[in-house]
């Protein structure tokens, strides 16, 4: 039997990081659910082949495993996988320490366990969620974006979970914060996200095939730029807890959505929710003061529609009165 030596040891050590090093590289762009399986695999062989991984290895193995699995798990909502991910982030969790884990591993551990809590609707996995995003955002920078905005989205999908569970007597110990609380934090961190980027409004419109194509070319951290389809996507968020907490006047939210679409018009879910919000909204004795924005939207998704060379002629068409075919 040979002996390992010092020097056999310290190789051993070395090729454990090189492989770590290499899936953490992969790992930076998007994978496939299939480049997800492969490398949940790869790290699984890596793992078996050296039982003696240090603590801080073994942690950085389990993150990586835990963020393939939770590709797959939230691009198609399932909560078992979602469950697999969830053991391994807690795992690397154990070994590493949140502060070893940074922002980026607790907002995506977070991000998977709303998996779990909104597909079993569970309301104790949902509290460790937004706990976990919680201390996402307390060790990021106040203007980090990415962590902040996961934090939001996580508040409005918990919101909707709660009133759920509320509706089904599932609170019986009162335990719970309304949905109007977590729609409010949401809303707030929001308005936190406008004031720290409202530079990014003002320049031209950008994407993140932009940014992704910029540092490909730079070899930086380019892909932490905040863009105009960023933006958007906070309005558009903005609007729908405005739209659900109904404080504003419904002008100012319509506005609101308008505004989303108007800084990237490729947003094609704020004209989508523009719309579904105008259909919704009391028209009262004031309708004829929404043609204008029927109109507008009308306008909007027949351009989208020739874009895609959609044969409007032969649409079944409804009409709002005042506004012309």
């Amino acid at each position: 039997m040979m002996r390992m030596n010092g020097k056999g040891k310290k190789r051993k050590i070395a090729s454990v990081d090189d492989e770590i090093e290499s899936v953490n590289a992969l790992l930076q762009g998007d994978t496939t659910a299939r480049e997800s399986w492969q490398i949940g695999k790869r790290l699984k062989t890596l793992i078996d082949a050296h039982p003696g991984m240090t603590d801080e290895q073994m942690g950085n193995t389990l993150c990586m495993w835990g963020t393939a699995i939770s590709r797959i798990a939230t691009e198609n909502d399932d909560a078992t996988l979602a469950e697999a991910a969830v053991d391994k982030f807690e795992q690397a969790l154990k070994l590493l320490g949140k502060d070893e884990m940074g922002p980026y591993g607790m907002a995506l551990y977070g991000s998977t366990s709303m998996v779990v809590a909104t597909e079993k609707q569970d309301r104790h996995v949902l509290e460790a969620a937004l706990q976990q995003f919680q201390m996402a955002v307390d060790m990021d920078t106040p203007e980090a974006f990415e962590s902040h905005f996961q934090y939001a989205k996580a508040l409005k999908e918990g919101s909707h979970l709660v009133q759920h569970l509320l509706e089904n007597g599932a609170d019986e110990d009162k335990a719970l914060q309304s949905p109007q609380q977590l729609q409010e934090k949401a809303l707030g961190i929001c308005k936190h996200l406008l004031q720290h980027h409202a530079d990014v409004l003002g320049q031209p419109t950008t994407s993140s095939d932009d940014v992704l194509a910029k540092a490909a070319g730079d070899d930086d951290e380019e892909e932490d730029c905040v863009t105009t389809e960023d933006m958007s996507e906070v309005i558009l968020l903005q609007a729908q807890l405005m739209a659900l907490l109904s404080v504003d006047d419904p002008v100012t939210i319509f506005t609101t959505f308008k505004q989303s679409y108007n800084i990237f018009g490729e947003n094609y879910n704020a004209l989508i929710e523009m719309n579904a919000f105008l259909i919704q909204v009391p028209k009262g004795d004031d309708a004829i003061t929404w043609v204008q924005h029927l109109a507008f939207v009308a306008t909007e998704f027949k351009k989208v529609l020739l874009s895609i060379e959609f044969d409007t002629t032969k649409c079944d068409v409804r009409c709002f009165p005042g506004i012309n075919r």
